[in-house]
């Protein structure tokens, strides 16, 4: 495993078998987590035309639980995962700003086209980074795609 191509082969296989890539809306709607996220960007935030321009993207989105959240809260939110994750997550909410990518393979110009053409102004990690193979590649590609005037990355508490 020791190309992202194995790699996604190799989650694929262990989303099938562990019952990932199904919708847990439910358990997502109702995390803690999620809810401290969103409150936490929002002090960050705190108008809607704020939140209108902030473009967050959220990298390991599964069924796209935060993106809705954020979308619902005034953000544009973007979300990706690998698609045997997203696959239902795409199928249950046609239109949703969901996309079935591997991480590793995407370059600054595919995330600002994900992105609608813009530089996102947020990327949300949730829980990949033990996922990825080119795990250095991986964050200096989404760095990159961030805005210059973004300087580093912040911890929002979650």
């Amino acid at each position: 495993m020791n190309t992202p191509q194995a790699w996604a082969e190799h989650q694929a296989e262990e989303y099938s078998t562990v019952g990932f890539g199904q919708s847990h809306n439910s358990l997502v709607k109702h995390s803690p987590r999620v809810e401290n996220f969103v409150l936490g960007l929002a002090k960050h935030f705190p108008t809607l035309p704020e939140r209108q321009r902030t473009i967050v993207l959220d990298v390991g989105c599964c069924d796209g639980g935060l993106v809705r959240h954020l979308v619902r809260d005034g953000y544009r939110a973007v979300g990706i995962d690998l698609p045997p994750v997203i696959k239902r997550a795409l199928a249950e909410i046609p239109g949703a700003p969901l996309f079935a990518h591997n991480i590793e393979s995407l370059s600054v110009a595919d995330i600002v086209s994900i992105c609608g053409g813009r530089q996102p102004h947020l990327i949300h990690l949730g829980e990949i980074i033990e996922h990825l193979v080119e795990d250095y590649r991986v964050l200096k590609t989404l760095f990159d795609a961030l805005p210059a005037s973004i300087a580093d990355f912040h911890y929002l508490g979650v």
